[in-house]
C-alpha cells in the first residue's frame, strides 16, 4: 500500500476520502462498498503476480470480501474489525495516562479529531470506559483548533491559578506522551 501511495497520490487520497465517509455513515449501512480505483489492483498485481480477485476468493475473508470491477464490498463485521487495533492501542493509552497520580479521579474524557467523528470509535470508546463520561464535542476534528483560539483571545481574561493548572496539565500530558512513545 505505501508504493501504492507513492505512486498514485490522488488515488490513494481518494480511496482514504472515501474510506472516512464510510466510517462516518457506519450506523446506517448494510455492507460497507468501496470504490477502488484500477492502479490499485495494477500494483498488487506487480507487486504480488497474483490476480487480486483470486487472491480474495483464496483468502479467510472470502465470505466477508466482494471484489467487482473497480469496488470493494466489506461486510460490516469486516470493516468494523479495522479499527480493533487502533482502538485497542488507544485505549491502553488512555488508561495508562489515567494510572497517573496527577489526574487520577478523572470523571470527563473529551473526543476531539477526525477519528472522534466515527460512530464506530465512539462505541469503543464508551464501552472500555464506562465508569467516565465520554464528551465528544460538535466537529470534534476542529476543537483543537477552536481551543487554541478561544484561549489565544482571551489569555488575558484567564485568572492567574486557570492558567497555571492549564500549565501544569499540559506539562503533565507532554511527559506522559514522550513516556509512551
Amino acid at each position: 500500500m505505501e508504493e501504492f501511495a507513492r505512486s498514485y497520490p490522488e488515488d490513494y487520497a481518494n480511496i482514504c476520502e472515501d474510506f472516512n465517509i464510510k466510517c462516518l455513515e457506519f450506523e446506517e449501512l448494510k455492507q460497507i462498498t468501496i470504490k477502488l480505483p484500477i492502479s490499485l489492483v495494477e500494483v498488487f498485481k506487480e507487486k504480488t503476480n497474483k490476480n487480486i480477485q483470486e487472491t480474495i476468493d483464496n483468502s479467510k475473508f472470502s465470505s466477508k470480501v466482494l471484489w467487482r470491477t473497480d469496488k470493494c464490498r466489506f461486510s460490516r463485521e469486516l470493516f468494523q474489525g479495522l479499527f480493533n487495533a487502533p482502538c485497542s492501542e488507544i485505549i491502553a493509552l488512555v488508561k495508562n495516562v489515567l494510572l497517573k497520580s496527577e489526574i487520577k479521579g478523572t470523571k470527563n474524557i473529551i473526543m476531539i479529531g477526525k477519528f472522534a467523528e466515527s460512530p464506530i470509535f465512539e462505541t469503543i470508546i464508551k464501552q472500555a470506559f464506562q465508569e467516565i463520561k465520554v464528551i465528544i464535542p460538535p466537529l470534534p476534528r476542529c476543537a483543537s483548533l477552536q481551543g487554541a483560539v478561544i484561549y489565544g483571545h482571551e489569555q488575558r481574561n484567564i485568572p492567574k491559578y486557570a492558567s497555571s493548572r492549564v500549565e501544569k496539565f499540559i506539562e503533565t500530558f507532554k511527559k506522559s506522551c514522550v513516556l509512551n512513545k
